[in-house]
């Protein structure tokens, strides 16, 4: 008998039901396809920022303003979804300005201010709690540099429609213009659909968008959007994930814009590589660097093998892919590495040429499941203080040259 009663305790314990989060607005907030990629909505990747308590029902539609979202019968599809306790997050703006297209015009002191108000009031009425969000800014910038907002009044409508009903409000628009200018006009590219010609299949021309997101350019607007919870403490906050550090949460943690390259390699084997533990590759893996420069990028091959060279002296756009199975090795020939101008903690230097070298590039990689063998006994010095007396010893049986209490290499080091 206390068998039974242990066996039905386990096994109709009650679930705790998820909070549910439903998204509505245009492209800017919408989930992509495949197909899209790299196109990236923001409410796309926000999953990403809450535990599994939470459940994301993203219903934006691209092309969407707050008029065609409901003519479309949208907003009914979810109207009917939504129960007690449910949050609505509610983002348009972009298409409501649309002049020229009366499907989705909605001039922002009228129309837009209206159905605003429509939306928050129906999802009250299902008992659901409505968040509004100002539109998020495209990237335009006039000829001095300047920053230009193209939202005209609609961001002024949504605050003053939360602050007429009392409705919680996140302000992207404002949020966002301060991510786009701390990139600056030419950084800010790399948060937008900006790709050279040949990297993804839908562009295959290439793509200059200034509206829509990057991946990275979604994470970094989503992270605005918990930030904003946050400061606000508003009661979604207590879902936010924590992240691998302690004190941080995911939305915290720095977002880093990974590199995409055409989808062109070349092999240094076809450039006069040699994989020989006698032959200096370097002028090979130059003119495989030099090829894919001047194809617009791609990736440089370092195939499997052992592979030795002086200093690589990588491109913009180029991808330095060290196979696996491959060894690169930097010759242990300082004559090898010329003196150039760089910085040595944060001041201007001479010194050698590092062994994978750049100034000034963009969107660059280093990738790959081989090895990259820096050939570092032939540079770094080492302080007696930092070895015990053995350690010490058996050191000097290798040579070098001792100066003050520290071991150099050679003399010329």
């Amino acid at each position: 008998m206390k068998f039974l009663i242990i066996f039905s305790l386990i096994f109709f314990q009650p679930v705790t039901p998820k909070q549910k989060i439903y998204l509505i607005g245009d492209s800017t907030m919408a989930n992509k396809k495949a197909v899209d990629a790299p196109e990236t909505g923001w409410g796309q990747v926000l999953n990403g920022l809450f535990t599994d308590a939470v459940e994301i029902h993203n219903h934006a539609v691209n092309g969407r303003s707050t008029k065609s979202f409901r003519d479309k019968g949208h907003w009914a599809d979810v109207l009917e979804k939504l129960q007690k306790d449910d949050f609505v997050v509610i983002q348009f703006g972009h298409n409501d300005a649309k002049e020229d297209d009366p499907e989705r015009y909605a001039p922002a002191q009228t129309a837009y201010r209206e159905n605003l108000q429509k939306y928050i009031e129906e999802t009250r009425k299902k008992g659901a709690i409505p968040i509004l969000c100002t539109p998020v800014q495209r990237r335009k910038y006039d000829d001095k540099g300047n920053f230009v907002d193209t939202h005209g009044d609609y961001p002024n409508v949504v605050k003053e429609v939360a602050a007429k009903l009392k409705t919680d409000i996140i302000d992207l628009h404002d949020e966002s213009r301060k991510i786009i200018g701390s990139h600056g006009v030419e950084h800010s590219k790399s948060m937008f659909m900006h790709y050279p010609d040949g990297v993804f299949s839908k562009f295959p021309q290439g793509i200059s968008d200034n509206t829509h997101f990057s991946p990275y350019g979604a994470k970094l607007i989503a992270n605005a959007f918990a930030n904003g919870l946050m400061k606000q403490k508003h009661p979604l906050r207590n879902f936010l994930k924590k992240s691998v550090f302690p004190t941080k949460y995911q939305y915290e943690v720095p977002v880093v814009y990974e590199p995409v390259f055409r989808k062109d390699t070349f092999n240094i084997l076809k450039y006069g590589a040699k994989s020989d533990a006698s032959y200096v590759n370097t002028e090979a893996i130059k003119s495989a660097i030099e090829a894919a420069d001047r194809a617009g990028g791609g990736t440089v091959i370092i195939p499997s093998g052992l592979w030795i060279t002086g200093p690589i002296v990588l491109k913009s756009n180029v991808n330095l892919h060290v196979s696996q199975g491959a060894l690169l090795r930097f010759v242990d020939d300082r004559s090898h590495y010329p003196i150039v101008e760089t910085t040595w903690e944060g001041q201007k230097a001479y010194r050698c040429q590092a062994p994978i070298w750049g100034v000034g590039l963009t969107n660059v990689g280093i990738t790959g499941q081989g090895v990259v063998d820096g050939s570092g006994h032939i540079w770094k010095s080492v302080k007696k203080s930092k070895m015990t007396e053995s350690q010490w010893k058996q050191l000097l049986k290798t040579g070098g040259v001792v100066d003050n209490n520290t071991w150099y290499p050679s003399e010329s080091s």
